[in-house]
């Protein structure tokens, strides 16, 4: 079985107090995050109602939140993600719990925010989807919706964890997964509210009262990006990526390219290097490490 090998494996850790408040500026920047998010994202859905803005607008309000948080703190900020990260083996146990709590309690803040905001201009009565609240679209199916937001949350947890985790997108990889968000909701929108989100599904439903299908939504990001996390860590990505394909090249690699050397191998080259008298000169180690200073900025506190 492979799995990602997550900070706790690779560096030292902190003392007890710095761990602490880093843990709490994490928190922090979930639940400040999430909270943007929703007020953000729910609130273009209340323009769109009123007729101030379009589909098109609540994608880029998403997107742009979701780039923003990603460049600048490197946060979730989707419980249902923090699940799918977990079950892929890219963060410790400990850090879920925590995480969904405060991510939840972002996403009801910023329902909370958006009914405050908007409470002398939408009318409660006649409107189900009102302070951006998602709902099934008339016509479509109870199994269908489920399978839609499925297979949503299935494909932005699956693009955090390509572009972000493993590193395929580099430094674009915030872009990447927010115009995938952006996408799905372009595509999902008009049929499910296009949640992909626990908090974006929860936040409207505390402020409206409106719970309706609202089982459907939490078991489908979590089941969603459950299946994610499965598929990524039995089937796609190992430890190994880069190694497993350098042991099958020619000898040499290909032209330019140098094999990716394990951590034993890196030891034992540079304890082979060093100078057996008493008076040599030391020479430069050279090390083929993963410069950890250009890995992705979003979740580089798992990868940094």
């Amino acid at each position: 079985m492979t799995t990602f090998r997550t900070v706790a494996s690779r560096l030292p850790h902190p003392n007890g107090d710095t761990m602490r408040k880093d843990t709490a500026r994490r928190l922090l920047a979930e639940f400040l995050g999430t909270f943007l998010l929703i007020f953000a994202g729910t609130g273009a859905v209340v323009l769109d109602d009123l007729g101030l803005g379009s589909l098109v607008s609540i994608m880029f309000a998403h997107a742009l939140v979701i780039m923003a948080m990603a460049y600048t703190h490197g946060s979730i900020i989707n419980p249902a993600a923090t699940i799918g990260l977990f079950v892929a083996g890219a963060i410790d146990r400990i850090r879920v719990l925590p995480f969904i709590v405060v991510q939840l309690a972002g996403g009801v803040a910023g329902g909370l925010f958006v009914q405050f905001a908007f409470s002398g201009m939408v009318d409660l009565s006649g409107a189900p989807s009102a302070y951006g609240a998602t709902v099934i679209a008339d016509g479509v199916s109870v199994p269908a919706a489920f399978a839609l937001e499925v297979l949503g949350t299935f494909l932005v947890v699956n693009a955090i964890l390509h572009c972000a985790v493993k590193g395929k997108a580099g430094n674009l990889a915030p872009i990447a997964i927010a115009f995938t968000v952006g996408a799905l909701i372009v595509a999902f929108g008009p049929l499910t509210g296009a949640s992909f989100n626990p908090a974006r599904t929860l936040g409207p439903a505390v402020a409206t009262g409106n719970y309706a299908d609202f089982w459907l939504y939490m078991a489908a990001t979590f089941g969603g990006a459950a299946l994610a996390g499965i598929f990524n860590r039995f089937f796609m990505l190992s430890d190994n990526d880069g190694e497993d394909s350098a042991d099958q090249a020619p000898l040499g690699g290909r032209e330019g390219h140098r094999p990716r050397r394990s951590g034993h191998e890196r030891e034992s080259r540079a304890e082979q290097s060093l100078p057996s008298g008493p008076g040599s000169a030391q020479p430069k180690l050279e090390c083929d490490c993963p410069d950890r200073t250009s890995n992705p900025p979003l979740l580089r506190w798992i990868r940094a």
